[in-house]
């Protein structure tokens, strides 16, 4: 039986496992088509920004495996570049030629960029992306602007909200950028209704009509809060515990038991399900909201913004 690694960083999902249709999955494959749009009058640079764990290298993979190849070069019509650590200006313009299988010839990183320019051109992609783009740094950015310029195609950068500190600095770059994109975090009621139910592990069974499975399901959204990282680990983790144990009985399935063994070898946010407990406890007897406004699941999202503002983000 075999299992993905925890924590899969090239965002490419297991072979029995569908892309699960989120509102951030949504939202973002319409929003990269209106980005593609640009390229036919006045290119823009693009960025979509979240939070760890909200899901940004697995819904960007999940819109680059969803791209026809072209049928002159067998290439998808943009490719997606993983940006390095402390990658440079000369590093990121050899990255492009290499995914468009050109073998870089040149060494000055202004004509290593020109290169890639006419390689990007020649191929006649639609896009570039780039995720993990908040290491980028000065010299690559520079290089960045030289290439989108010379090339004239949009360019998309996924990452931490903490780019923009960099991008602030680049009046030329920041003029440059015409287009954002937000990553929402999972409301409880999207992880109980469309996350859970999509998840393809083995012991693991939701049904969203069952009341025992919404039992569960709101535990593990109190272990893992909206991360989507946080909750795929934890109920893969689950299952390989019942592994351990089910002797191959098939009728063997994950349990609250087992949810909680594994959220303890996890580094679990105890404090934010003790507040969690109280918030159900208060709106399942019927008790009037306190302070925030909104639906039950935007409460619970307020909930756990304030909680993690007081961990200091540990």
């Amino acid at each position: 039986m075999l299992y993905p690694p925890l924590d899969y960083d090239d965002g490419r999902l297991p072979d029995n496992q569908p892309v699960i249709q989120t509102r951030n999955v949504t939202r973002f494959f319409r929003w990269m088509n209106v980005l593609e749009l640009s390229g036919d009058s006045y290119p823009m640079i693009a960025l979509a920004l979240g939070k760890s764990g909200f899901g940004k290298t697995v819904t960007s993979q999940a819109y680059m495996d969803s791209l026809p190849s072209l049928a002159h070069n067998g290439l998808p019509r943009g490719i997606k570049i993983v940006v390095k650590p402390r990658s440079t200006g000369r590093a990121l313009a050899v990255d492009i030629l290499k995914h468009l299988g050109e073998t870089p010839r040149r060494t000055n990183v202004y004509e290593l960029g020109d290169d890639a320019a006419d390689a990007i051109k020649d191929n006649m992609l639609a896009f570039l992306m780039f995720d993990e783009a908040d290491r980028l740094n000065e010299d690559s950015f520079e290089s960045l602007r030289h290439i989108f310029d010379s090339a004239k195609v949009p360019i998309v950068l996924v990452g931490l909200p903490k780019i923009l500190r960099v991008i602030n600095l680049h009046t030329k770059f920041k003029s440059r950028v015409g287009l954002y994109y937000k990553y929402e975090a999972l409301t409880r009621a999207e992880v109980l209704d469309v996350v859970l139910p999509g998840l393809v592990f083995p012991y693991w069974q939701y049904d969203t009509t069952s009341g025992d499975d919404k039992a569960l399901g709101r535990l593990i959204y109190k272990k893992t809060g909206p991360s989507f990282r946080k909750l795929r680990m934890l109920v893969q983790l689950a299952s390989m515990l019942v592994a351990t144990t089910s002797n191959g009985l098939e009728t063997a399935k994950i349990t609250p038991e087992i949810i909680q063994e594994a959220s303890n070898w996890m580094d679990a946010e105890e404090r934010y399900e003790r507040q969690n407990d109280r918030e159900d406890k208060e709106l399942d007897e019927g008790q009037e909201p306190g302070p925030q406004s909104g639906t039950r699941e935007q409460q619970s999202e307020q909930r756990y913004r304030a909680n993690r503002e007081g961990w200091g983000h540990r």
